[in-house]
């Protein structure tokens, strides 16, 4: 295992020896350190490995003089065995040790008592924690009192009657969730990790972090969960260690046979119909199982699943791989409904957004990589259309990783038009990268519009518009009209209204928002009407495009300043910064120029953006197809207009008004 350790990437030793970071726990922390200053202590109730104890430390900061005090099943035998290692030496009557240990701890010029698993505790144990805690009740200025407990577990009627009596708040946490375990991991791993990965794991374990951290670290030692095209992904299912197997039994305890059949039922067999489920191991272990909380029944449809997913993988390996292969087949024969992808590109294309979320929310089939790469993409598409660009750049990301490793063409969706729908979530973001990823064939229409997204995002803005116009003549050829309605749209929201008369015609032809929208939006950046496009930006909000709404505002933002109204012009951009806001942090042509209008044409702006990413003069021509004195031209009255006399001041300028 050693070699094994050594092997993996630098980043991931944060998995094997010290603590993982404290993610994720930041408001319970905080309202557990505010009781702790308020009140005199209070009571954390969670479950098993939901970390109560780093919880607690974290809430208490920097304390010296910290009395830790660690019930356990064994001291529990003994009366007043958890505080026996405090006191070895004393003796006498039960009555009299548990007065002397009163006096001594609350005798301290300033007390912090904090005692683990409480539910454990003797009951002399627990006579003398509510004893102290009584004591300590006047004088809550010098004195705290910090307990946990597992939630559900009986306790010590001493122990209870810290909150019920209102000596102590109780605060009560919940399991770490899906979002929180990601990021949680991703901490730990330093990078990116794909969706379903990640659900996964969290499924699996239900966010009880001892049993995350071992699966985490089996997995990433046995090289299954591993760095694969930019994101880590986990290959294939865990393999239950002994040690594994052996947490995740203490975890559960004592299970009756008559639960475990059931529970085998429903892992090994995959029996989840409840009549089914009944009519096989009987009422009475149904009901049994349900009781112990091994076993969960789901009110809408009535299925039966266990509530520790890890536990199934537990019965699986036990019950033997024939019986667990026969499981995995006739899960994997599940398909997701056909035709829903046809209609969800049908509804995007259309800007009938609130209906294709609705298909996108669907997930249905195995919980398998190629199945979670499909629920990205469907959804992906969905943000991107709304506008919500870092969410789709992510999701989008994450099926491009899948796809990549795995292949596939789930539900029709080839690598490559996922491919092209990152690059244009990542050109809305301001990031031209991408563009190295564009396939050099197939897809010419979709390719076309990722190279014009990715064109803007560097500067080209120019470009960027001639690319979206030969997307829309091939568009036009291929006999696809709502193709040709988003390159034409796309070059207007870039700030070409050549396409106007073209996408009028369209909008008489085709039904949704989005044409009608996209002819709307041309004519007035046509007509230079800030209050025409102020109107195009409310209604593309109504059908839910908060780009295109943003796009549509920051030009008329700059069509009110043309015009001299300095007032309407504040108001649109500040519009349009606030829709920005909504779709993540997006950056496109409109928004940049909205946000900082300089005193420069497009085109001079367009030259001074090259020249700020480094291309010089030369480059900068052969972008463009102009001549390099035509370039130095536009250098020049960029210089003269903006008062500065080098080309590095130039792009200092630049620099400046973009992070303003």
């Amino acid at each position: 295992m050693t070699r094994a350790i050594r092997a993996m990437p630098a980043c991931t030793s944060g998995i094997t020896a010290g603590e993982w970071p404290f993610v994720g726990r930041d408001g319970e922390a905080r309202a557990m350190a505010a009781t702790l200053t308020r009140r005199m202590g209070a009571v954390l109730a969670a479950p098993t490995g939901a970390g109560r104890s780093r919880l607690v430390a974290e809430a208490l900061g920097g304390r010296r003089g910290v009395v830790r005090i660690v019930a356990t099943a064994s001291a529990g035998a003994v009366p007043l065995g958890a505080f026996r290692p405090l006191f070895p030496r004393m003796s006498g009557p039960l009555n009299e040790q548990l007065g002397r240990m009163a006096d001594a701890l609350t005798g301290r010029d300033a007390l912090t008592l904090c005692v683990d698993d409480a539910h454990l505790l003797d009951e002399a144990s627990a006579a003398l924690l509510h004893q102290v805690t009584l004591r300590c009740a006047g004088r809550s200025r010098t004195a705290t009192v910090a307990v946990t407990l597992r939630s559900g577990a009986p306790s010590p009627d001493a122990v209870t009657a810290l909150w019920k009596d209102g000596l102590l708040d109780r605060i009560d946490v919940a399991p770490l969730g899906a979002a929180a375990v990601r990021d949680l991991l991703e901490a730990v791993l330093g990078d990116q990790l794909e969706r379903c990965a990640a659900h996964r794991l969290h499924d699996l374990t239900r966010g009880n972090m001892v049993l995350l951290r071992r699966l985490v670290h089996e997995e990433v030692v046995a090289g299954r969960l591993r760095p694969a095209a930019g994101v880590w992904q986990w290959f294939g299912g865990p393999k239950v260690s002994p040690l594994l197997a052996e947490l995740v039994d203490a975890y559960l305890g004592p299970v009756p046979s008559g639960v475990r059949s059931v529970a085998e039922l429903i892992a090994v067999d995959g029996v989840a119909d409840l009549p089914a489920l009944e009519r096989i191991a009987g009422q009475g272990a149904v009901e049994q199982a349900e009781s112990s909380g091994i076993v969960e029944i789901t009110d809408g449809d009535g299925a039966a699943g266990l509530t520790l997913p890890l536990y199934g993988e537990l019965l699986r390996a036990r019950a033997g791989r024939a019986r667990a292969l026969r499981r995995r087949a006739a899960v994997l024969s599940i398909a997701a409904p056909a035709g829903d992808d046809d209609e969800l590109r049908a509804l995007c294309s259309a800007g009938m957004l609130d209906r294709a979320a609705e298909i996108a929310e669907r997930e249905t089939g195995p919980a398998e990589p190629t199945h979670a790469a499909l629920v990205d993409i469907r959804r992906g598409l969905v943000a991107l259309e709304r506008g919500a660009v870092r969410t789709a750049a992510r999701r989008l990301r994450d099926a491009t990783a899948v796809l990549a490793v795995h292949g596939g063409n789930p539900a029709g969706w080839s690598g490559d038009e996922v491919a092209l729908l990152l690059v244009r979530a990542a050109g809305a973001l301001g990031d031209p990268s991408g563009v190295a990823a564009v396939p050099r064939s197939g897809l010419r229409m979709q390719r076309q519009l990722a190279l014009a997204w990715a064109a803007a995002a560097a500067g080209a803005v120019s470009e960027a518009v001639a690319i979206a116009n030969r997307a829309a003549v091939l568009a036009r050829a291929a006999g696809d009209r709502w193709g040709e309605v988003d390159a034409l749209h796309t070059a207007v929201r870039f700030g070409s209204a050549a396409g106007a008369e073209r996408l009028d015609e369209l909008a008489g032809e085709l039904d949704g928002p989005r044409a009608a929208s996209a002819a709307a939006h041309a004519a007035a950046l046509a007509a230079g009407d800030g209050t025409a496009l102020s109107a195009v930006s409310a209604a593309a909000e109504r059908w839910g495009a908060l780009l295109i709404a943003a796009d549509a505002s920051a030009q008329a933002a700059v069509a009110h300043h043309h015009r001299g109204d300095r007032t309407a012009a504040i108001a649109a951009a500040g519009r349009a910064a606030e829709l920005a806001e909504r779709c993540e942090g997006a950056v496109t042509p409109a928004l940049r120029d909205a946000a900082h209008p300089l005193p420069l044409t497009s085109r001079e702006r367009e030259i001074v953006m090259l020249a700020s990413a480094g291309l010089s003069n030369k480059k900068i021509a052969e972008r463009l197809v102009v001549s390099v004195r035509t370039v130095e031209g536009h250098l020049y009255r960029a210089c003269t207009k903006l008062h500065v006399s080098t080309r590095g001041a130039l792009v200092d300028v630049l620099n400046e008004y973009q992070q303003a």
